[in-house]
């Protein structure tokens, strides 16, 4: 019995790592050619490949405090391009650019980044601070709140340009029904379905996470030691960068 259950633990763990290791692999690729050998929609397409760059920078960088090998290091915390603050806006972006093709960014726009500049700038210094006083940081008392309201703002932050990017795609329904035109209605249903597969594995993953707050709160347990948990957490974000990741190759192939 106890073989069979360390067996189920080891697949678990090897399907999270290559799901990891294939999902930033691909989102990485896309990122790349959706730069430089997608020619429409200029602005959505850099916009879209910087979201699925970072998810991939991102998933890469949790793969080290997921594995059993590294997760007792330090060296590669606080990395400055753990940079979860500007998923929101340039995803949001990068649906009204492509939805409303006049769609430009201002210098007033940039007020949507300075909180992902504050933390890339933040993690920054801590990066290439001695391992020690990362150790040391982690282990003082108030550390995990921080961790909390790091979250929480990501969470709020996201789902709030979640929630206007689909207020954008009912306004792009919206117009169709006036004035049917069969390749932008072709980019709206591309776009709507893009948004619900983002909400779904946002929500699946906001709720892990609000989940580890609250246990960690009422009772002090850290449920991101247990592996089921710590899983869950990274294949839900993986999943994430795996369905932009396809729905970029699909838009690619028909030239969206």
């Amino acid at each position: 019995m106890l073989e069979a259950i360390h067996l189920l633990q080891q697949g678990l763990i090897w399907l999270t790592v290559l799901t990891m290791c294939g999902a930033g692999a691909a989102g990485g690729y896309m990122s790349v050619v959706t730069l430089f050998r997608w020619k429409t929609h200029l602005l959505a397409n850099v916009l879209l490949a910087s979201v699925t760059g970072i998810l991939s920078l991102i998933v890469f960088w949790r793969l080290f405090g997921y594995m059993p090998v590294t997760a007792h290091r330090h060296w590669w915390l606080f990395a400055p391009f753990y940079l979860t603050y500007a998923i929101g806006p340039l995803f949001f972006f990068s649906v009204k650019a492509r939805l409303f093709a006049d769609t430009r960014l201002r210098w007033s726009d940039f007020k949507h980044f300075i909180a992902p500049t504050v933390q890339m700038v933040g993690f920054g210094v801590l990066f290439f601070k001695p391992e020690s006083v990362k150790q040391h940081l982690m282990t003082q008392h108030g550390f995990w709140l921080y961790g909390a309201l790091h979250d929480l703002v990501f969470i709020v932050g996201t789902s709030a340009y979640l929630y206007f990017a689909y207020r954008f795609v009912k306004v792009a329904w919206a117009h169709l029904r006036q004035h049917p035109k069969p390749y932008y209605a072709l980019i709206v249903g591309w776009q709507h379905r893009l948004i619900k597969g983002f909400i779904l594995f946002f929500s699946l993953h906001a709720l892990l996470r609000i989940s580890q707050y609250w246990a960690w709160r009422l009772s002090g347990r850290n449920l991101e030691a247990h592996l089921v948990f710590s899983s869950a957490l990274e294949l839900t974000l993986a999943g994430l960068l795996l369905w932009l990741t396809l729905n970029a190759w699909f838009a690619r192939q028909r030239s969206i």
